[in-house]
């Protein structure tokens, strides 16, 4: 896949059909949603019209009334900042590895809700061009090693949304590595995310 020809390209909100940018309309009251037709429009208002607002009004939201709408739109809970910790970004990227080893059935089983998999309703197309992404964020004071971890937040991602988040990340190595994954039409494609300390960003794995 080339990332240069997977930011030409974006989704229909509705139907989920990957096109053109330039074959996609553009809601235009928030300008954020896009459809392919005036009929994948008009169906998706009914969900829609709860978030749909123009860029003045999101401008005069509160950060707690944003973050409101984020997480009821998406599922992104606003991070909070994380108490310091003595380990390595090393050690805690370990940490990482195992805790989502040890929750790994539970996360897919997430993903395959989330993707309606399988269903006659889903697109065929929608595994190969969809991704879930996980995130996951540290606990303060962690019970247990097995709760060193909580879910921050999951969205179902397309490919030209992926390549924006992990360039936006500056984590080019992951974003090739994604690149050159092949992708199925019968398998759920699952990227990892972890929430650092705020000085650290996110740190992102495919599998």
């Amino acid at each position: 896949r080339e990332i240069k020809s997977l930011q030409k390209k974006a989704f229909c909100q509705q139907c989920q059909v990957t096109k053109h940018i330039s074959e996609l309309k553009r809601c235009g009251r928030c300008q954020l949603v896009k459809y392919c037709s005036p009929a994948c429009q008009k169906s998706h208002w009914k969900v829609h019209k709860a978030h749909c607002k123009t860029r003045e009004e999101m401008g005069q939201e509160t950060v707690d009334e944003s973050w409101k709408n984020i997480n009821d739109q998406y599922g992104h809970q606003r991070p909070r900042v994380s108490q310091p910790v003595d380990e390595s970004l090393e050690a805690q990227a370990q940490r990482f590895r195992v805790w989502t080893e040890k929750w790994e059935t539970t996360i897919r089983n997430w993903a395959f809700w989330a993707m309606n998999v399988p269903s006659p309703m889903t697109r065929e197309d929608k595994l190969s061009k969809f991704t879930f992404v996980f995130e996951a964020q540290r606990r303060n004071n962690p019970p247990t090693l097995d709760q060193y971890f909580e879910m921050h937040g999951a969205e179902i991602m397309h490919a030209s949304q992926m390549v924006g988040f992990l360039t936006h990340m500056k984590r080019p190595e992951v974003l090739e590595r994604w690149r050159k994954m092949s992708r199925k039409k019968d398998a759920v494609q699952v990227v990892k995310k972890w929430f650092r300390s705020k000085s650290d960003g996110a740190r992102a794995r495919t599998r």
